[in-house]
């Protein structure tokens, strides 16, 4: 096929590489993404098309199609996650050829059924069943390898204190102040313990963005998929990431958090100082939360996946992340106990 565009391609491009590529016929639909460009692909099946960036290095997307391999073959109890799909010869990707002389990987995978947890009705329910399905991906790929698994990710929370170089893009004194206090307590307070505890590959992105619930029943997780930040970090820090983006307006934070952490112990332990680390590394990740999507959308304006910074917005998440510093004791007392109430 000719080159394509050296940003986006179109939908009309993406229609014509599924069907060369893939064998597959279907009308294509552009979706949301912080770093690939996501294709919605319906035909007699649905599926999805995945365009990764032009700066991604090809061993971090080999790194991402073989988790998802890699757990195609664990038992996920009901949990569902993509199949990457292979081309007409074999293969996982296709190399495709940019009219500015550069090159992008294109990926094809299942589209998973379900209605988006983000909007979605929150329960205590659903949060225990969002512990559970986090649980049971870790242990899938608890002895899962890949040379790439180390890579340096801006999400990971193992790198929180990089982000203190965002902070000044902030613009607001009263922000910047919390993000600071949040991330100076997260090096002098937790990393010390967090850099003695266990490390494996894990998803590192489990929020309502990318977590498919029953449509009928909406309790119950059905599928997690965007594998884009998969990584090898520490075990905790992907359960706190799950915990923190549990966290919504209208429910109780410290509940939800506490909720979540609960069935994914039961489903997977923790040790006692892994989970003594949550409550700290649920605030850093609000604040990691703030400060990098803050940038992102000051670098990609016309980036419809994150949204226009709202000051007020970022002062009651920054509020909300103090609140798991300030009662850090009892937040932990209360995951080790076993009662959620």
């Amino acid at each position: 096929m000719p080159a394509l565009a050296s940003t986006e391609i179109s939908v009309e491009e993406v229609k014509c590489i599924a069907h060369e590529h893939f064998n597959v016929i279907g009308n294509a639909v552009l979706l949301t993404g912080e770093r690939d460009a996501n294709y919605h692909l319906a035909g007699d099946v649905e599926l999805l098309f995945k365009l990764a960036h032009p700066k991604e290095d090809p061993a971090i997307v080999d790194l991402q199609t073989a988790a998802l391999d890699h757990l195609a073959g664990a038992d996920l109890g009901g949990v569902s996650v993509p199949t990457v799909l292979t081309t007409t010869n074999g293969q996982k990707s296709v190399l495709l050829r940019m009219r500015n002389g550069g090159t992008r990987i294109g990926r094809l995978l299942t589209y998973l059924p379900g209605k988006l947890q983000q909007s979605s009705r929150r329960s205590t329910e659903q949060y225990r069943s969002g512990g559970r399905a986090l649980a049971k991906i870790a242990r899938g790929l608890k002895n899962f390898s890949h040379p790439a698994a180390a890579h340096k990710l801006i999400w990971d929370l193992r790198h929180a204190a990089d982000t203190r170089l965002l902070i000044s893009l902030l613009g607001n004194t009263a922000i910047e102040r919390s993000c600071s206090s949040i991330l100076s307590h997260f090096i002098d307070e937790t990393y010390p313990t967090l850099v003695r505890q266990r490390k494996q590959i894990v998803h590192n992105d489990l929020n309502p963005r990318n977590v498919l619930v029953d449509a009928s029943d909406h309790g119950r997780v059905t599928g997690v998929f965007d594998f884009g930040d998969v990584v090898e970090t520490f075990l905790v820090a992907d359960t706190a990431i799950g915990a923190a983006s549990q966290i919504d307006d209208a429910q109780d934070a410290h509940q939800a958090v506490i909720e979540f952490v609960q069935a994914y112990h039961r489903e997977n332990p923790l040790s006692i100082e892994e989970i003594a680390c949550i409550p700290a590394l649920v605030a850093t990740r609000i604040a990691m939360g703030v400060l990098i999507t803050n940038r992102h959308r000051l670098e990609n304006p016309d980036n419809p996946h994150f949204p226009t910074p709202d000051f007020a917005v970022f002062a009651e998440r920054m509020a909300t992340a103090q609140s798991f510093i300030d009662d850090k004791a009892k937040l932990i007392e209360r995951m080790l106990s076993g009662d959620a109430q």
